[in-house]
């Protein structure tokens, strides 16, 4: 249990790394697309004709007024100037101050920190970024943006932006929190269980009743912690998409899983099947779930996402293995990207349309060796469904000993048009409930069902 303890700790740390730097690369890119655009809008010929004329008034109170607007429209923007270079030195064109606060400051105190970027940036052709850093003048980050000569291509000057990130800062923090959360959760969890575990070997026929009632109460506490493990339903209120979850432990806790969220207007998702079943397989389950998330928040496609994952558990000393289909919907375009790890195939139910079996397009699953996992996409179009399961809902055994199966699954799809996924759940739900009568539940019972409704651009 220790080194199991240890590893999971790793993880969260390593977790709450790669969301730390995703999110400050995001916060550069932002920074860097913002300057482009602010570059973009300013008079290049006025500069040229600013700096042959020896600061004419004309071009440069239209550049200071361009550049106060630019401001004024931006009021994150702490302080912005213009430079340019004249036989080997630096000469500030213009010069602008938003915010009261660095008003106190000297302005050669400011420009000596962002010195060397300015220098480098007159020899290249991209907009860099330092930062984000804290000082007395609060947390920010500056973008230095070279200004070319749209005849010569060469720099004439270099726009300096320096951006308050205080509140992004505080989202960055806010963000790290949540793999250490789950961190904990995981090490309660493996505490849990590892006492009902050891509890378990000294229950004997002569057990009281009070003991096995203690015994139940934390295995109920261990079923709680893993389903509040799962996503909070609904995500958030959409008009691009509506999202519903559903699992069912044949045990008190199972191998089944599913996870989802935003990232950059794209719904990332996965729903998977643990091998093993009980507290094992949610052992198991726990560390896949955890691992997903802050290897998808990367921004990376669903087969690299999945050959990550299956690096991280091959050759398991519990010989499990999993299978897995993971996606990304772009909210805009409605384009999807998935990959299927040996995971049973989804559906997609067209508007108003009977329900189809999707491409077939399976490799291995996780945990057993090493793969190379391939994408596919397609489009989904306003008023689209896909259903995604595990194999708990197809291999549901009914009183003749005979399985659900696929293709009354797909009846059941295409019978009726549904309004919403938690309708799509709860009908497939209640007829394999009614299929199985009063057959004990074998395997757990998953679905994660999307509906697309618009773009939001």
């Amino acid at each position: 249990m220790a080194l199991l303890l240890i590893l999971n700790v790793i993880n969260g740390w390593l977790a709450a790394n790669t969301v730390g730097k995703a999110a400050d690369k995001q916060m550069g890119d932002l920074l860097i697309k913002r300057s482009n655009t602010v570059v973009s809008s300013i008079d290049c010929e006025r500069i040229k004709n600013l700096i042959k004329t020896h600061m004419e008034k004309e071009n440069y109170e239209f550049l200071k007024n361009q550049i106060m607007n630019i401001c004024v429209a931006n009021p994150d923007f702490n302080f912005v100037y213009l430079l340019t270079r004249k036989e080997g030195k630096l000469i500030f064109l213009i010069d602008y101050i938003s915010v009261g606060t660095y008003k106190s400051l000297k302005s050669d105190k400011i420009y000596q920190k962002s010195l060397t970027h300015i220098i480098n940036s007159f020899t290249s052709d991209k907009t860099s970024v330092e930062g984000p850093s804290s000082d007395e003048r609060g947390s920010w980050a500056e973008s230095y943006s070279p200004i070319q000569d749209r005849e010569t291509n060469q720099v004439i000057g270099v726009l300096v932006i320096n951006t308050d990130v205080t509140e992004w800062k505080h989202i960055i923090a806010v963000n790290r929190l949540n793999p250490i959360l789950i961190t904990i959760i995981i090490s309660i969890l493996i505490i849990v269980f590892f006492i009902i575990h050891q509890k378990s070997l000294e229950v004997s026929f002569k057990i009281a009743a009070k003991e096995k009632e203690r015994i139940e109460g934390e295995l109920k506490i261990a079923h709680d912690i893993q389903m509040n493990m799962l996503p909070l339903l609904p995500l958030t209120e959409s008009q691009s998409f509506r999202i519903y979850g559903f699992m069912e432990p044949a045990r008190e806790v199972g191998g089944d899983f599913y996870d989802f969220f935003i990232l950059d207007d794209k719904l990332c998702f996965i729903i998977g099947d643990v091998s093993d079943k009980g507290v094992p397989a949610a052992l198991f389950m726990a560390v896949i779930n955890s691992l997903y998330r802050y290897i998808a928040s990367e921004g990376k496609s669903p087969s690299v996402v999945l050959e990550k994952l299956n690096k991280k558990v091959i050759n398991n000393q519990s010989f499990m293995f999993v299978t897995a289909f993971c996606g990304m919907l772009d909210l805009k375009t409605g384009k999807l990207k998935y990959s299927n790890a040996g995971h049973n195939t989804p559906y997609i139910i067209k508007n108003n349309q009977k329900a189809k079996m999707m491409e077939k397009a399976t490799t291995s699953v996780l945990g057993i060796k090493e793969e190379k996992y391939v994408d596919k996409e397609l489009i989904l179009e306003p008023g689209d469904y896909l259903f995604t399961y595990t194999d708990g809902v197809t291999e549901a055994t009914g009183n003749e000993h005979e399985l659900f199966g696929d293709e009354r699954l797909k009846e059941i799809l295409s019978a009726r048009y549904y309004t919403s996924p938690e309708e799509m759940v709860g009908v497939v739900s209640g007829n394999v409930k009614e299929f199985s009568g009063n057959l004990e539940q074998s395997d757990d019972i998953t679905m994660l069902v999307i509906k697309y409704m618009k773009g939001n651009q």
